[in-house]
């Protein structure tokens, strides 16, 4: 994945950019978040974003390994994020790693087709 695309995934979760967000997924993605089914391609997963009521957000990713060939690749990495919900007196809070199978488009562009991630914290 480029940098340019993995830095438009990070500024749309912490700007709440969404459609900047989904920009980086492939038209037909699947994003898998933990206990909760598959969000099934790119309007889907927008429109999932848009109905979060966020006050603010701090998210970090690191990416910790790259592989591929051939046109796709798997990044693997870590995230930490604290969510502020309007509705919540508490902050959520949360620490893990995900996995990403990119594809490579033709003029050399690289799209999250594949996304899951699970929780390093225990469960509460």
């Amino acid at each position: 994945m480029s940098r340019a695309g993995d830095e438009s995934y990070v500024t749309g979760v912490r700007t709440q950019d969404w459609n900047a967000l989904v920009a980086v997924f492939a038209p037909d993605v699947v994003y898998m978040p933990p206990n909760r089914p598959a969000v099934l391609d790119r309007a889907a997963n927008l429109s999932r974003f848009q109905a979060r009521e966020w006050e603010s957000v701090e998210y970090a990713h690191t990416v910790i390994d790259i592989r591929g060939a051939s046109g796709v690749a798997n990044v693997y990495g870590s995230y930490s994020v604290t969510i502020d919900l309007s509705d919540v007196d508490e902050p959520i809070t949360d620490a893990g790693k995900y996995l990403s199978v990119l594809l490579e488009l033709s003029n050399g562009e690289w799209l999250i087709d594949k996304m899951i991630w699970n929780s390093d914290l225990p469960p509460t």
